[in-house]
Protein backbone atom coordinates (compact mmCIF):
# COMPACT_ATOMS: atom_id res chain seq x y z
CA UNK A 1 0.00 0.00 0.00
CA UNK A 2 2.84 2.38 0.91
CA UNK A 3 4.50 1.80 -2.46
CA UNK A 4 1.21 2.58 -4.19
CA UNK A 5 0.93 5.92 -2.38
CA UNK A 6 4.48 6.80 -3.38
CA UNK A 7 3.62 6.13 -7.02
CA UNK A 8 0.47 8.27 -6.79
CA UNK A 9 2.36 11.07 -5.04
CA UNK A 10 5.13 10.96 -7.65
CA UNK A 11 2.61 11.13 -10.45
CA UNK A 12 0.93 14.10 -8.81
CA UNK A 13 4.25 15.96 -8.56
CA UNK A 14 4.96 15.28 -12.21
CA UNK A 15 1.53 16.58 -13.15
CA UNK A 16 2.02 19.75 -11.07
CA UNK A 17 5.44 20.44 -12.57
CA UNK A 18 4.09 19.77 -16.02
CA UNK A 19 1.17 22.10 -15.40
CA UNK A 20 3.49 24.88 -14.27
CA UNK A 21 5.66 24.38 -17.34
CA UNK A 22 2.61 24.50 -19.62
CA UNK A 23 1.34 27.64 -17.85
CA UNK A 24 4.71 29.33 -18.24
CA UNK A 25 4.87 28.33 -21.88
CA UNK A 26 1.43 29.84 -22.48
CA UNK A 27 1.99 32.95 -20.36
CA UNK A 28 5.57 33.62 -21.42
CA UNK A 29 8.46 35.13 -19.47
CA UNK A 30 7.99 38.49 -17.79
CA UNK A 31 9.79 41.32 -19.59
CA UNK A 32 9.92 45.09 -19.23
CA UNK A 33 9.10 46.94 -22.43
CA UNK A 34 9.07 50.48 -23.81
CA UNK A 35 6.49 51.86 -26.24
CA UNK A 36 8.13 53.70 -29.13
CA UNK A 37 7.04 57.35 -29.30
CA UNK A 38 8.20 60.57 -30.89
CA UNK A 39 10.17 62.82 -28.60
CA UNK A 40 12.95 65.40 -28.41
CA UNK A 41 16.55 64.34 -27.79
CA UNK A 42 19.66 66.27 -26.86
CA UNK A 43 23.36 65.39 -26.70
CA UNK A 44 24.79 66.96 -23.55
CA UNK A 45 27.61 66.76 -21.04
CA UNK A 46 27.82 68.21 -17.55
CA UNK A 47 30.62 69.86 -15.57
CA UNK A 48 30.81 71.40 -12.11
CA UNK A 49 30.75 75.21 -12.03
CA UNK A 50 31.49 77.88 -9.45
CA UNK A 51 29.70 81.22 -9.07
CA UNK A 52 31.97 84.27 -9.26
CA UNK A 53 31.41 88.01 -9.22
CA UNK A 54 31.45 89.46 -12.73
CA UNK A 55 33.71 92.32 -11.65
CA UNK A 56 35.46 92.69 -8.29
CA UNK A 57 37.05 96.12 -7.75
CA UNK A 58 40.05 95.96 -5.38
CA UNK A 59 40.67 98.68 -2.83
CA UNK A 60 44.18 99.30 -1.45
CA UNK A 61 46.37 102.08 -0.10
CA UNK A 62 48.55 103.93 -2.61
CA UNK A 63 51.42 104.11 -0.09
CA UNK A 64 52.71 101.96 2.80
CA UNK A 65 50.81 102.66 5.97
CA UNK A 66 49.07 101.12 8.95
CA UNK A 67 45.35 100.71 9.44
CA UNK A 68 43.82 102.77 12.21
CA UNK A 69 40.17 101.73 11.80
CA UNK A 70 38.15 99.27 9.72
CA UNK A 71 34.61 100.56 9.31
CA UNK A 72 33.04 97.63 7.39
CA UNK A 73 32.60 93.88 7.74
CA UNK A 74 32.97 91.13 5.16
CA UNK A 75 29.70 90.80 3.23
CA UNK A 76 28.42 94.28 4.11
CA UNK A 77 26.58 96.34 1.50
CA UNK A 78 28.10 99.77 0.85
CA UNK A 79 27.49 102.78 -1.36
CA UNK A 80 30.01 104.53 -3.58
CA UNK A 81 32.01 107.02 -1.49
CA UNK A 82 31.43 105.33 1.88
CA UNK A 83 34.54 105.35 4.08
CA UNK A 84 35.70 101.78 4.54
CA UNK A 85 39.16 102.07 6.11
CA UNK A 86 40.97 104.88 7.97
CA UNK A 87 44.78 104.92 7.76
CA UNK A 88 47.16 106.21 10.42
CA UNK A 89 47.63 109.96 10.14
CA UNK A 90 51.26 109.86 11.34
CA UNK A 91 52.64 108.09 8.28
CA UNK A 92 50.68 110.39 6.02
CA UNK A 93 52.21 113.43 7.72
CA UNK A 94 55.73 112.04 7.23
CA UNK A 95 55.13 111.48 3.53
CA UNK A 96 53.66 114.97 3.18
CA UNK A 97 56.78 116.53 4.67
CA UNK A 98 59.06 114.66 2.26
CA UNK A 99 57.49 116.27 -0.77
CA UNK A 100 54.47 117.74 -2.46
CA UNK A 101 52.23 114.84 -1.45
CA UNK A 102 48.63 114.79 -0.34
CA UNK A 103 48.22 111.48 1.51
CA UNK A 104 44.93 109.66 1.27
CA UNK A 105 43.90 108.81 4.83
CA UNK A 106 40.46 107.36 4.10
CA UNK A 107 39.82 104.56 1.65
CA UNK A 108 36.37 104.78 0.10
CA UNK A 109 34.07 102.39 -1.73
CA UNK A 110 34.71 102.70 -5.49
CA UNK A 111 31.12 101.67 -6.32
CA UNK A 112 27.85 100.49 -4.82
CA UNK A 113 28.10 96.84 -3.90
CA UNK A 114 29.12 94.23 -1.36
CA UNK A 115 32.46 94.02 0.46
CA UNK A 116 34.23 90.66 0.04
CA UNK A 117 37.66 89.16 0.66
CA UNK A 118 38.27 91.56 3.56
CA UNK A 119 41.96 91.45 4.50
CA UNK A 120 42.08 94.71 6.47
CA UNK A 121 42.59 94.46 10.24
CA UNK A 122 43.07 97.35 12.64
CA UNK A 123 46.77 97.82 13.35
CA UNK A 124 47.69 95.81 10.27
CA UNK A 125 49.71 96.91 7.26
CA UNK A 126 48.35 98.56 4.14
CA UNK A 127 50.09 99.23 0.85
CA UNK A 128 49.78 99.25 -2.94
CA UNK A 129 50.68 95.58 -3.31
CA UNK A 130 47.93 94.02 -1.17
CA UNK A 131 44.19 94.73 -1.72
CA UNK A 132 42.50 95.32 1.62
CA UNK A 133 39.15 94.15 0.24
CA UNK A 134 37.12 94.00 -2.93
CA UNK A 135 33.70 95.42 -3.83
CA UNK A 136 31.34 93.81 -6.32
CA UNK A 137 27.76 94.24 -7.49
CA UNK A 138 25.79 91.37 -5.85
CA UNK A 139 23.41 91.31 -8.81
CA UNK A 140 26.08 90.58 -11.41
CA UNK A 141 27.37 87.01 -11.42
CA UNK A 142 29.19 84.66 -13.72
CA UNK A 143 29.69 80.92 -13.55
CA UNK A 144 33.13 79.48 -14.25
CA UNK A 145 33.66 75.84 -15.16
CA UNK A 146 36.67 73.83 -16.30
CA UNK A 147 36.06 71.76 -19.44
CA UNK A 148 38.39 69.00 -20.75
CA UNK A 149 40.17 69.88 -23.97
CA UNK A 150 38.46 66.95 -25.72
CA UNK A 151 35.06 68.60 -25.15
CA UNK A 152 35.84 72.30 -25.48
CA UNK A 153 35.84 72.12 -29.29
CA UNK A 154 32.07 71.50 -29.15
CA UNK A 155 31.52 74.77 -27.25
CA UNK A 156 31.17 78.25 -28.70
CA UNK A 157 30.19 81.68 -27.46
CA UNK A 158 26.44 82.20 -27.37
CA UNK A 159 25.73 78.49 -26.81
CA UNK A 160 22.82 77.89 -24.41
CA UNK A 161 23.42 75.86 -21.25
CA UNK A 162 21.28 74.62 -18.37
CA UNK A 163 22.36 75.45 -14.83
CA UNK A 164 21.25 73.40 -11.83
CA UNK A 165 21.34 74.60 -8.23
CA UNK A 166 20.81 71.95 -5.61
CA UNK A 167 17.99 72.74 -3.21
CA UNK A 168 16.32 70.84 -0.44
CA UNK A 169 13.35 69.00 -1.86
CA UNK A 170 13.80 69.82 -5.56
CA UNK A 171 16.72 71.18 -7.58
CA UNK A 172 16.26 74.46 -9.45
CA UNK A 173 17.10 74.45 -13.17
CA UNK A 174 17.51 77.69 -15.14
CA UNK A 175 19.20 78.77 -18.40
CA UNK A 176 22.51 80.41 -19.11
CA UNK A 177 24.73 81.33 -22.04
CA UNK A 178 28.43 80.81 -22.78
CA UNK A 179 30.14 84.21 -22.76
CA UNK A 180 33.83 83.31 -22.71
CA UNK A 181 36.27 80.52 -23.56
CA UNK A 182 39.86 80.77 -22.33
CA UNK A 183 42.54 80.87 -25.02
CA UNK A 184 44.77 78.35 -23.25
CA UNK A 185 44.45 75.15 -21.24
CA UNK A 186 45.50 74.59 -17.65
CA UNK A 187 46.70 71.54 -15.78
CA UNK A 188 43.87 69.92 -13.86
CA UNK A 189 42.56 66.71 -12.36
CA UNK A 190 39.59 64.72 -13.68
CA UNK A 191 36.82 63.39 -11.38
CA UNK A 192 38.65 60.04 -11.60
CA UNK A 193 41.83 61.62 -10.22
CA UNK A 194 43.70 61.63 -13.54
CA UNK A 195 45.82 64.54 -14.78
CA UNK A 196 44.29 66.26 -17.80
CA UNK A 197 44.20 69.57 -19.66
CA UNK A 198 41.26 71.82 -18.81
CA UNK A 199 39.95 75.04 -20.36
CA UNK A 200 38.03 77.66 -18.36
CA UNK A 201 34.59 78.44 -19.78
CA UNK A 202 32.54 81.38 -18.50
CA UNK A 203 28.74 81.33 -18.44
CA UNK A 204 26.27 84.16 -17.81
CA UNK A 205 23.26 82.88 -15.84
CA UNK A 206 19.71 84.02 -16.62
CA UNK A 207 18.85 84.17 -12.96
CA UNK A 208 15.21 83.66 -11.87
CA UNK A 209 13.93 85.87 -9.09
CA UNK A 210 13.58 82.98 -6.63
CA UNK A 211 17.21 81.81 -6.97
CA UNK A 212 19.85 83.44 -4.79
CA UNK A 213 23.54 83.12 -5.61
CA UNK A 214 26.79 84.27 -4.04
CA UNK A 215 30.47 83.88 -4.98
CA UNK A 216 31.68 80.38 -4.26
CA UNK A 217 28.32 78.66 -4.72
CA UNK A 218 28.44 75.45 -6.75
CA UNK A 219 26.25 74.77 -9.80
CA UNK A 220 26.05 72.05 -12.40
CA UNK A 221 26.59 73.29 -15.96
CA UNK A 222 25.01 71.19 -18.72
CA UNK A 223 26.28 71.96 -22.22
CA UNK A 224 23.78 71.20 -24.99
CA UNK A 225 25.82 70.05 -28.00
CA UNK A 226 23.05 68.99 -30.39
CA UNK A 227 19.26 68.74 -30.31
CA UNK A 228 16.63 67.08 -32.51
CA UNK A 229 12.84 67.24 -32.21
CA UNK A 230 9.97 64.86 -32.97
CA UNK A 231 12.13 61.78 -33.52
CA UNK A 232 11.48 58.10 -32.80
CA UNK A 233 13.44 57.67 -29.57
CA UNK A 234 14.10 54.54 -27.50
CA UNK A 235 16.39 53.77 -24.54
CA UNK A 236 19.90 52.77 -25.55
CA UNK A 237 19.65 49.73 -23.26
CA UNK A 238 17.13 48.13 -25.64
CA UNK A 239 19.69 47.83 -28.46
CA UNK A 240 22.14 44.98 -28.91
CA UNK A 241 24.74 44.47 -31.64
CA UNK A 242 25.33 41.34 -33.71
CA UNK A 243 27.73 41.11 -36.66
CA UNK A 244 28.19 44.91 -36.53
CA UNK A 245 24.46 45.52 -36.94
CA UNK A 246 22.02 46.88 -34.36
CA UNK A 247 18.93 44.94 -33.26
CA UNK A 248 16.06 45.16 -30.78
CA UNK A 249 13.44 42.68 -29.63
CA UNK A 250 9.95 43.83 -30.61
CA UNK A 251 6.86 42.36 -28.92
CA UNK A 252 4.47 40.91 -31.54
CA UNK A 253 1.49 38.78 -30.48
CA UNK A 254 3.15 38.22 -27.09
CA UNK A 255 6.32 36.91 -28.67
CA UNK A 256 9.77 38.46 -28.92
CA UNK A 257 10.75 39.17 -32.51
CA UNK A 258 14.25 40.15 -33.53
CA UNK A 259 14.27 43.42 -35.51
CA UNK A 260 17.24 45.10 -37.17
CA UNK A 261 17.32 48.89 -36.74
CA UNK A 262 19.29 51.88 -37.99
CA UNK A 263 20.24 54.42 -35.37
CA UNK A 264 20.79 58.18 -35.50
CA UNK A 265 21.64 60.75 -32.85
CA UNK A 266 22.59 59.25 -29.47
CA UNK A 267 22.56 60.79 -26.00
CA UNK A 268 23.80 59.20 -22.81
CA UNK A 269 20.53 57.29 -22.32
CA UNK A 270 18.54 57.47 -25.55
CA UNK A 271 18.98 56.93 -29.26
CA UNK A 272 17.07 57.97 -32.38
CA UNK A 273 15.80 55.15 -34.62
CA UNK A 274 15.76 56.15 -38.29
CA UNK A 275 14.75 52.75 -39.75
CA UNK A 276 13.24 49.53 -38.44
CA UNK A 277 10.61 50.71 -35.95
CA UNK A 278 7.31 52.55 -36.01
CA UNK A 279 5.51 54.64 -33.45
CA UNK A 280 3.60 52.36 -31.08
CA UNK A 281 6.00 49.39 -31.35
CA UNK A 282 6.97 47.85 -28.02
CA UNK A 283 10.67 47.08 -27.56
CA UNK A 284 12.06 44.88 -24.77
CA UNK A 285 14.37 46.86 -22.49
CA UNK A 286 16.76 44.02 -21.57
CA UNK A 287 17.72 42.04 -24.67
CA UNK A 288 20.17 39.97 -22.59
CA UNK A 289 17.46 38.68 -20.25
CA UNK A 290 17.81 34.95 -19.54
CA UNK A 291 15.59 32.79 -21.70
CA UNK A 292 14.89 35.54 -24.23
CA UNK A 293 15.32 34.68 -27.89
CA UNK A 294 13.64 35.25 -31.23
CA UNK A 295 10.15 33.72 -30.97
CA UNK A 296 10.11 33.43 -27.17
CA UNK A 297 6.63 33.92 -25.68
CA UNK A 298 6.68 36.95 -23.40
CA UNK A 299 4.41 38.74 -20.97
CA UNK A 300 5.40 42.41 -21.37
CA UNK A 301 5.06 45.12 -18.75
CA UNK A 302 5.19 48.50 -20.50
CA UNK A 303 7.10 51.07 -18.43
CA UNK A 304 6.51 54.82 -18.67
Amino acid sequence: MQKKWKIILGAAVVLIIGGIAVALAVQGINVDAHEVTRDDIAVTFTEDGTVTAREEMPVYSSYPSHIEEVKVEDGELVEEGDTLVVLEEQIGDILDVLGDFDPELELEAPRDGKVVKLNAVEGGAAGPEIPLFKVFDPGEYEVETMVPVRDVHDIEKGMPVELTKERRGEDRVFPGEVTGIASRAEEGVSPLGLDEKLVKVTVEPDLPGDVKLAPGYGLEVEFIIEEQSNELVIPRAAIYTYNDEDYVFVVEDNRAREQRVTTGLESNREVVITEGLSEGNKVILDPDQEGLDDGTRVDPRVLE
